[in-house]
């Protein structure tokens, strides 16, 4: 665990240039990205709590209520928290539907030393590559990248791009692959994440880099 995730860049729950809010859940980030109603947000993952405390307890202290959830990949600490937040509708890609729902395994050296679990998420929406979904006025666009896991999607929203568990921030700027103990297949990882910097290149407008594991880094994308 520490030689995974020694140098990376430091979290905080400092608010995000675009108004998002990273919730640090133990070792996992949530991100609560700001729709246009007053009050209403979007979840980046839900943690691994099953009974949501972190992040409900800081969704609360800033009267916020939660209109959807974008599961950037099955892992039990990215997804524990999901059943939680009861009615909220659920997004992931296809690929992913069936690790979260518990019916597949992950095939990565960590995943394999413990059985199969169902957390009780449950996908509302199965999404695809390059779809685009409107959330109260705000726009997510979905990236799949594969390697972390089968399933593993990046998601833009606002100014941010939120990573989940395919990349890091490491001190002095570097943007490190998926860690190879806890992905399926860390080579395609790093092979998908450079296929998503010459797509990202192309889009304006992108400020942060968020992650599930490190703090945020400025983007740059040129």
């Amino acid at each position: 665990m520490v030689p995974a995730f020694a140098g990376n860049v430091a979290r905080t729950d400092a608010i995000l240039a675009d108004g998002t809010q990273p919730i640090v859940d133990g070792f996992v980030n949530a991100f609560a990205v700001p729709l246009t109603t007053p009050g209403q947000v979007a979840l980046i993952d839900c943690g691994n709590d099953p009974h949501g405390g972190v992040i409900k307890a800081a969704l609360a202290a800033e009267q916020l209520t939660v209109a959807a959830i974008f599961i950037t990949h099955g892992h039990a600490d990215h997804i524990g928290g999901c059943a939680a937040f009861a009615g909220v509708p659920i997004f992931a890609l296809q690929a992913e539907v069936d690790a979260i729902e518990g019916r597949r395994a992950h095939h990565s050296t960590v995943a394999k030393l413990s059985a199969v679990k169902d957390v009780g998420a449950r996908v509302t929406r199965p999404l695809q590559d390059d779809d685009i979904v409107e959330v109260d006025g705000v726009a997510f666009h979905v990236y799949a990248v594969t390697g972390h896991t089968l399933g593993s999607a990046v998601y833009r929203a606002r100014s941010t791009v939120f990573f989940g568990d395919t990349a890091g921030a490491k001190s002095g700027g570097v943007i490190a692959g998926p860690v190879g103990p806890f992905s399926d297949d860390a080579a395609v990882g790093t092979q998908s994440l450079h296929a998503l910097g010459k797509r990202l290149a192309k889009e304006q407008g992108i400020v942060t880099f968020a992650f599930g594991h490190s703090g945020a880094m400025p983007a740059d994308v040129e």
